[in-house]
C-alpha cells in the first residue's frame, strides 16, 4: 500500500501529467491516474478539485466550460 504522505505529494505531479497529453475534466482524470497506478492511487472528487483550482490559481492549468451531447456540460 502506498503511504497517504507519498499520495499526497503526488497530486500535482499526477494531474500536471495527465493534463500534458491533453484536456480532460475531473472523473477522467481520476480514472487515468487509477489505470497508471493499477489502482494503487484512488482520489475522490473532493481530494481532487481543491488541487485543480489551486493549479489554476497558480497559473499552471487554465479551465473551460464544454458542452457535450449527453449531460450537463463538462469544466475541462
Amino acid at each position: 500500500m502506498i503511504p497517504k504522505a507519498l499520495i499526497s505529494a503526488s497530486l500535482k505531479p499526477f494531474i500536471l501529467s495527465v493534463l500534458s497529453r491533453g484536456p480532460s475534466y475531473g472523473y477522467e482524470i481520476i480514472q487515468r491516474v487509477e489505470e497508471l497506478t493499477g489502482g494503487d492511487v484512488s482520489w475522490t472528487t473532493s481530494t481532487l478539485y481543491p488541487v485543480l483550482h489551486r493549479l489554476e490559481n497558480e497559473d499552471l492549468l487554465q479551465s473551460f466550460w464544454q458542452e457535450v451531447e449527453k449531460g450537463p456540460a463538462r469544466k475541462y
